[in-house]
């Protein structure tokens, strides 16, 4: 699967969440993050990177916050920084072509700067 596939996943759930259902940001991550389950979990590790990084820059874009007081937001950030750091620091092991590469890159800068400065 390529990281545009697994985004744009991601957006039409965040959409369908917020427009469809009416829940607000929060609740659309919730949503998002529980609908990507399976990929998020699953033993490819592009997969479980490049998922984590599209609901993240959607975080961000729809203006999530994840306070440090709140049980969830400490799980999903740990989740994050596990998987940062288990498979952001050689992408070449995956087979990727140099645009996908790049945007991939750039939204893991964001989301590093974002949530895990």
């Amino acid at each position: 699967m390529k990281y545009s596939n697994i985004f744009d996943s991601v957006d039409f759930l965040f959409s369908e969440a917020l427009r469809r259902l009416g829940f607000n940001c929060h609740q659309a991550f919730a949503y998002a993050y529980d609908e990507m389950e399976l990929i998020r979990r699953g033993k490819n590790g592009f997969e479980s990177l490049a998922t984590f990084t599209a609901l993240f820059v959607f975080a961000k874009k729809n203006g999530v916050d994840f306070p440090l007081d709140d049980d969830f937001a400490n799980d999903v950030l740990a989740e994050l920084r596990k998987v940062y750091e288990a498979s952001s620091c050689d992408l070449n092991e995956f087979d990727l072509s140099l645009e996908e590469k790049g945007r991939l890159i750039s939204d893991m800068k964001i989301v590093s700067e974002t949530f895990l400065a």
